[in-house]
C-alpha cells in the first residue's frame, strides 16, 4: 500500500511539472480522461506506467517508487551517500540506454 501512495504522490508531482493533466497525457500519448483515472486514484499505477512516466519526464529508473523531499530529487530520510548511490545507479542505467545525462 505504501508504494501505491508514493506513486500517486509522484504522479501529482509530474502533473505539476508538466503544467496540467492534459499536457502530461499528451507527452505520454494517453487520452487525458485515462490519465485522470490515475490522478483521481481510481486506477492503480502499474510498473509499465511508472516506467513510461519516468522515461517521458526524464526521471531516473525507480523514481516513481521513492518518496521525495521538499526539493525535487532528494530522498526523504536518505543520507547524502545513499542519494549519491541512487544517482550513480540511474546514471549507469541511462548510459547503457544511450541517454544523455547532464
Amino acid at each position: 500500500m505504501y508504494m501505491l501512495a508514493t506513486r500517486f504522490e509522484n504522479l501529482d508531482r509530474l502533473i505539476d511539472e508538466a503544467g496540467s493533466v492534459d499536457e502530461l497525457a499528451r507527452r505520454i500519448k494517453l487520452a487525458p480522461q485515462d490519465l485522470c483515472r490515475y490522478s483521481r486514484r481510481t486506477r492503480t499505477i502499474g510498473d509499465g506506467m511508472c516506467a513510461l512516466l519516468e522515461y517521458v519526464m526524464s526521471k531516473p529508473c525507480g523514481w516513481m517508487n521513492c518518496r521525495h523531499g521538499p526539493m525535487c530529487g532528494h530522498l526523504i530520510g536518505a543520507t547524502p551517500a545513499a542519494t549519491q548511490g541512487a544517482t550513480s545507479v540511474a546514471t549507469k542505467r541511462a548510459t547503457r540506454r544511450g541517454t544523455v545525462v547532464s
